[in-house]
């Protein structure tokens, strides 16, 4: 008997992304749900063959975009753009559709299913810079995350409208889908291939400065200890100077009145710094209307009714 569950799939086209595995994909909803839709994003090839598709299959809908995306902001179209009670994201070329039906039937209990990878399809090099990217993130925000999970998730309709409310220009999926109390459940799998959209080597390292000064307030905290260290440093300077002035005779001519003013000035300047950097630290941290804090979820046993009046007797 099919299930009532709307299910959205996302996936992005590139050339790994073959008719045949979109066609198994949708054999699979059709046969386990009433109500489902393919979601496919294209930026980079021709659609031509695809377009067959929509005269052959239903619930099948192409989205193209006039120019490449990040495959962050390819995923938060995806979601952004479905309809459906649950969203479900696939490379094909790199997860099972196999997979896919065990991570939907856990996300009927769960807010968020995570694929997690048993093992990483990556060369030396890339394994590297991947542990080295959830490294700087995990120090400079305080939130770890494990870096087998994949882009391979589903997630219900709690987690798609958060994640449509997040006007953050810059969007990393996995902090704003974990970092927020949802239920989480880690489907382990073993992955087909290579992921198919992949960054280059320059692309992380800008997303990387990108996520660290959009997520994090540790790197403007950062300048401003560094700032606030530098003008005491100045000022201990400043009283050495002083001190040399006093207690020695042979001082040189001119030493004491220009390493007073570099000192005094170079104390006064980071000084502003430090001050400057802590308003810009508020402003930015305002400017985002993040709220103190978020329930997603109430249980409570409070009785609505009761068999005792509030009213007085005469």
């Amino acid at each position: 008997m099919k299930k009532d569950n709307f299910i959205s799939v996302g996936l992005i086209l590139n050339r790994e992304a073959e008719i045949e595995q979109i066609e198994k994909l949708h054999a699979l909803l059709y046969g386990k749900y009433n109500y489902f839709e393919i979601l496919l994003l294209n930026y980079e090839i021709d659609t031509k063959d695809y377009l067959n598709l929509l005269k052959r299959l239903n619930n099948l809908r192409i989205l193209e975009l006039s120019s490449y995306v990040d495959i962050e902001i390819a995923h938060s179209t995806i979601i952004e753009n479905c309809i459906g009670d649950y969203c479900a994201i696939i490379d094909v070329s790199h997860d099972s559709i196999e997979d896919l039906e065990n991570m939907l039937e856990h996300a009927e209990t769960h807010d968020v299913v995570i694929g997690k990878r048993e093992k990483k399809v990556q060369s030396f090099f890339e394994s590297i810079t991947s542990k080295t990217f959830y490294k700087t993130i995990s120090l400079f925000t305080g939130i770890k995350i494990d870096s087998m999970y994949s882009d391979f998730f589903v997630i219900n309709r709690k987690v798609i409208n958060f994640i449509t409310k997040n006007e953050d220009r810059v969007k990393f999926l996995k902090l704003l889908k974990f970092n927020n109390g949802f239920l989480k459940y880690e489907y382990t799998y073993m992955p087909l291939g290579k992921k198919s959209n992949q960054r280059t080597f320059l692309e992380n390292v800008n997303f990387t400065i990108d996520v660290l000064v959009n997520y994090s307030h540790r790197l403007i905290r950062m300048a401003t200890i560094l700032s606030l260290s530098a003008s005491i440093v100045n000022l201990f300077y400043m009283a050495y100077i002083l001190g040399v002035f006093i207690l020695k005779d042979d001082v040189a001519e001119g030493w004491t009145s220009s390493n007073l003013y570099n000192s005094t000035v170079y104390f006064v300047l980071f000084l502003v710094l430090a001050v400057l950097g802590e308003y810009i630290r508020m402003i930015i941290q305002n400017q985002k209307n993040a709220p103190m804090y978020e329930i997603v979820d109430e249980k409570s046993s409070v009785a609505l009714f009761s068999d005792k009046k509030n009213i007085d007797k005469e």
